[in-house]
């Protein structure tokens, strides 16, 4: 028969496991109305009229867009509330949509300003969100569970995200085999919809510093950089990694478009360009991302399992070494190997990412110092576009900022050997 604290804490693992449910289905229509939109943006553009440079400017603008925001969306919603910064990104995300059925460039323009708003919205509220519901509950749930908690939601927002990629894939294709490219973003636009019904209805509102002022916010977030080193490591080693995923994400088509010669039987040889299954190529992908977070998931429940920040910097070097692939060798199938693995060590890096920082940001400034991370993160991948560089040059820059990663995580790593994360763990802040 169980005790008191035992009846509490039973009572507090139903309410976390009913938070997980009502979190990971909003999450996940989320994400689908994000990913509805990749397989057919740059083709609806090219529809259009619209020329490499122009297409590459609509790119480059939402970048900027993002960098130029984050921190003053990310006050918003420490101030105003992470609930309806999350719905905001529905309403966002679902004005950019409605613009893709006009031709002109300038509200295509302005449509991806929205979108980069959006976007950089749906990699910081929501993980704010869950982060402080989970440590509400700090008073009822032993700590560790806490954590147990939080590196399996992740995990399983991870596996979440990449089932709504594979699913928008197959989606998107027979919409727009059937009704034309721009139902696609239609049909993003009504997945958003219902994230946002769902948050409205069934999420609660919580918040971070109320009082302080945007610039004081930003101000602490500075200070706090300065003086602790751990989590200026950590969001540096996410600027630099998923700056390369982004210009990644950019380039892999073009990166297996390989030509060959093929022998046409007289002796001589005939130029060839050999057809890229586009949609085989980015299911694989998304399976690879799977199994990172697979893996991650049989790693964590280990009971011998190391630091987070070991694994991190196994990674970091692995994906080191995917980068370099490319400019070594035009081989298609080696390319395609090496992009497998860089994906495999994606879906390994978003959950634990994402467990570091709930780990290491106050939860006061959370949503702001996500957004500060973010900044740096855009530079990069607006640098990275507007030379317009060769095909192997943007993946020796990635390969260079993958490396400063693995340095960046030695030293995080370091840091932690002689500061144990227990001693300093910010995961309860004045709730």
């Amino acid at each position: 028969m169980l005790g008191g604290a035992d009846v509490i804490e039973y009572e507090a693992h139903k309410r976390l496991n009913k938070l997980h449910i009502k979190y990971l289905i909003a999450y996940c229509f989320a994400t689908l109305g994000d990913w509805l939109q990749g397989p057919y943006l740059y083709a609806l553009y090219q529809e259009y009229g619209l020329d490499r440079g122009q297409i590459q400017s609509l790119f480059v603008a939402g970048f900027t867009a993002s960098m130029l925001t984050g921190t003053i969306v990310g006050h918003l919603a420490d101030k105003y509330g992470r609930r309806l910064n999350c719905c905001l990104y529905c309403v966002l995300y679902a004005a950019c949509c409605l613009t893709k059925h006009s031709r002109s460039y300038s509200v295509l323009f302005v449509g991806r300003v929205l979108g980069g708003i959006a976007t950089s919205i749906l990699w910081s509220a929501f993980e704010s969100w869950i982060v402080y519901q989970h440590t509400s509950l700090s008073k009822t749930v032993h700590p560790l569970h806490i954590e147990k908690y939080l590196k399996r939601i992740f995990a399983n927002a991870t596996v979440g995200n990449t089932m709504m990629a594979i699913v928008a894939g197959l989606v998107s294709q027979h919409i727009s085999d059937r009704y034309g490219m721009v139902a696609t973003f239609d049909f993003a636009a009504l997945a958003l919809f219902v994230s946002f019904f769902i948050m409205s209805l069934f999420w609660e509102e919580n918040y971070g510093n109320q009082i302080a002022t945007s610039s004081e916010q930003l101000n602490r977030c500075w200070n706090l950089l300065k003086s602790d080193s751990r989590i200026l490591f950590l969001g540096l080693i996410q600027a630099c990694f998923e700056a390369s995923m982004y210009s990644f994400v950019l380039e892999w088509t073009p990166a297996l478009e390989v030509a060959s010669f093929e022998d046409d039987g007289d002796g001589s040889f005939e130029f060839v360009e050999e057809k890229l299954p586009h949609g085989t190529v980015f299911s694989s992908f998304m399976v690879s991302i799977m199994m990172g977070t697979w893996f991650y998931s049989k790693w964590i429940n280990q009971p011998s399992h190391g630091p987070i920040e070991r694994l991190l910097l196994f990674i970091l070097m692995v994906s080191t070494c995917c980068m370099i692939v490319p400019p070594m060798t035009s081989n298609r199938g080696l390319r395609f190997i090496s992009f497998c693995i860089f994906e495999c060590c994606i879906g390994i890096f978003w959950p634990a990412i994402s467990t570091l920082r709930s780990v290491y940001i106050p939860e006061d400034i959370r949503s702001t110092m996500m957004y500060v991370f973010r900044v740096p993160l855009n530079f990069l991948v607006v640098m990275i576009l507007i030379p317009n560089l060769a095909l192997p040059t943007v993946f020796l820059v990635c390969s260079f900022l993958l490396f400063l990663s693995v340095l960046l995580a030695s030293l995080l790593y370091q840091e932690t050997q002689t500061t144990p994360i227990q001693q300093t763990r910010y995961l309860v802040h004045d709730i």
